[in-house]
């Protein structure tokens, strides 16, 4: 091979291994500023001690350096960090009155200051700390709130499709976690029969009575440990943790009874619920798919006369 190719192959492979670690470099920088900016990211025992910690470590540092050096905009940064991810505004607040305190005291017992010079650092350290941190705040207040409502349907207020993927996904971490004590976990799918019929006769401020009715069953029929989620139209997803298929099947029955007694005696129209479900005795394997496995549990209750209970077998399980 001649010399200028091995030259410029050297190049080449110098050329990407620079965009390689580059692009690593951009992707960790990014990662890193996006959880310092996203409320809830950061562990907040960690932000606590961190942020206290560094407020004491920046007093230190004032003390011990030139007078002629000041570290004071430092003590934004820690009152920044606590205020955007702690829960706890008593010790934000406390935080916050530790900074001032700690800088008023440098002020005064390290520094030759004539009077007025005081008073002014004090005014603006206490209102740079204050808005600081109240900015901090409302920004952690309205990004929670954005979040939230993300995963929240408007309608129901119950877990939208987002919502519901994030549930299965925090479930599917737990279960692996305690995968040695085994585990059962079951998934129902339903929607209402006869729904479009009551949008088409009584208007669709009837269809969305109707959903948000549907929706209060739910939350009174099932455990505090599951999950119920709307995917859009009338269909509702129940995530059942912990549940063998035989308590799904029976929940599952007794929930069809409930939506057609309910449903039907306040609008006085034929209304019922077909549901699909599956379960599965290995918890680790919960996953998104499981979904398509009740859809079609749900859809063979539809041609089976609707108002009944399907259970649906995934590929790799089989009817005991």
């Amino acid at each position: 091979m001649p010399a200028t190719t091995q030259e410029q192959q050297l190049e080449d492979n110098h050329h990407n291994l620079v965009e390689e670690w580059g692009a690593y470099l951009k992707y960790g920088i990014n990662s890193c500023f996006k959880n310092i900016a996203s409320p809830g990211s950061v562990p907040e025992n960690i932000v606590i001690a961190g942020s206290y910690l560094a407020i004491l470590f920046i007093f230190v540092l004032d003390v011990i350096s030139d007078p002629a050096i000041s570290f004071h905009l430092l003590y934004i940064f820690p009152l920044t960090f606590i205020a955007l991810h702690s829960s706890r505004s008593s010790l934000v607040t406390a935080a916050v009155a530790l900074s001032i305190s700690l800088q008023v005291c440098e002020l005064l017992c390290f520094r030759d200051w004539t009077l007025k010079g005081p008073v002014y650092l004090f005014l603006l350290i206490a209102f740079s700390s204050i808005i600081c941190t109240l900015v901090a705040r409302y920004s952690r207040a309205h990004t929670l709130e954005v979040k939230h409502l993300s995963t929240i349907d408007p309608l129901t207020h119950l877990c939208n499709r987002r919502g519901l993927a994030k549930a299965m996904e925090i479930e599917a971490v737990r279960q692996r976690r305690y995968s040695d004590c085994g585990g059962h976990f079951s998934l129902a799918l339903l929607d209402l029969d006869g729904f479009k019929g009551l949008n088409d006769s009584m208007g669709h401020k009837a269809g969305d009575k109707a959903l948000i009715l549907l929706a209060d069953i739910l939350r009174n029929q099932i455990r505090q440990t599951d999950t119920i989620a709307r995917l859009g139209g009338d269909e509702f997803v129940v995530l059942m943790p912990n549940t063998k298929a035989s308590d799904c099947h029976t929940l599952c029955h007794l929930l069809c009874q409930t939506i057609r007694l309910r449903l039907t005696e306040e609008f006085s129209y034929p209304l019922s619920a077909s549901i699909g479900f599956t379960s599965s005795e290995n918890s680790t394997d919960i996953s998104i798919d499981m979904l398509s496995v009740a859809d079609k549990g749900l859809y063979r209750a539809k041609a089976l006369g609707k108002g009944c209970v399907v259970r649906e077998f995934a590929e790799n399980e089989f009817a005991a």
